[in-house]
């Protein structure tokens, strides 16, 4: 059947090896399921009155700790441990959320539809 092959998909691959030279390692960004994805974008969202703006509050240690993997597509984080990526260097959080950004194709259009403009 036709949903059985779609639910047998492996769909999520993980990306080339990211170089960290700064915390001696390499990491890979894997694909975000669906779910995440969408308490990815909840979590950067605030609510201004009526509106929903996007926070960038910690969104590059959000990011980071929810989909950086090792080669095997393993987990490098657990939940919670966006709170002290935060302290990390902002180089190596860049290049890796512009990395998961790339990736899972999250788009500036992306961040801007998440705030309802």
């Amino acid at each position: 059947m036709l949903r059985d092959q779609i639910k047998a998909a492996q769909d999520c691959p993980i990306s080339s090896p990211i170089p960290c030279p700064e915390w001696d390692c390499t990491l890979y960004i894997r694909t975000l399921e669906g779910g995440e994805r969408d308490a990815f974008e909840e979590s950067v969202l605030v609510k201004k009155g009526k509106k929903r703006e996007v926070s960038l509050q910690d969104l590059r240690a959000k990011l980071v700790a929810l989909s950086a993997c090792d080669k095997d597509g393993r987990p490098a984080f657990q939940p919670g441990d966006e709170k002290w990526l935060t302290c990390k260097s902002g180089v190596v959080l860049d290049r890796l959320a512009d990395a998961a950004m790339k990736h899972n194709k999250i788009s500036d259009k992306d961040v801007e539809e998440m705030a309802g403009n």
